[in-house]
């Protein structure tokens, strides 16, 4: 059964390694032929030309980034805005635990949250 199952990969390797090399071969042109029309459409261009290039794909990249986020990204005058999560939390609910505890323990009332001390149970 293992013998069966290696000659079956060893058929299967011989007889996709010139497919893959095939496909492989093809995208390297491709890639070459792109590359090259880029390289000869930016060297007949002048210094000025590039950065304006650069900076139209960058207005670009900025609008798209801005659009995609506009729902989720704020900055401060905007977090009115955002819905509610269900796992922020209620910080006048964690200072009112924090004053009931603190009025305890000043009070002489044992810490609930304190690690008992003396021995334990094993």
């Amino acid at each position: 059964m293992i013998e069966n199952a290696k000659e079956l990969l060893a058929t299967l390797k011989e007889k996709s390694s010139p497919l893959a090399t095939e496909t492989l071969n093809r995208m390297r042109k491709k890639t070459r032929s792109l590359c090259g029309y880029v390289r000869s459409v930016t060297d007949r261009m002048t210094v000025k030309e590039r950065l304006l290039v650069l900076f139209a794909v960058g207005v670009v990249i900025g609008f798209g980034v801005k659009a995609v986020s506009n729902g989720t990204l704020t900055i401060g005058y905007q977090d009115y805005a955002l819905k509610g999560k269900s796992q922020a939390y209620d910080l006048n609910e964690i200072q009112r635990k924090v004053i009931e505890k603190n009025a305890s323990v000043a009070a002489g009332a044992a810490d609930p949250t304190a690690v008992p001390e003396g021995g334990s149970c094993q």
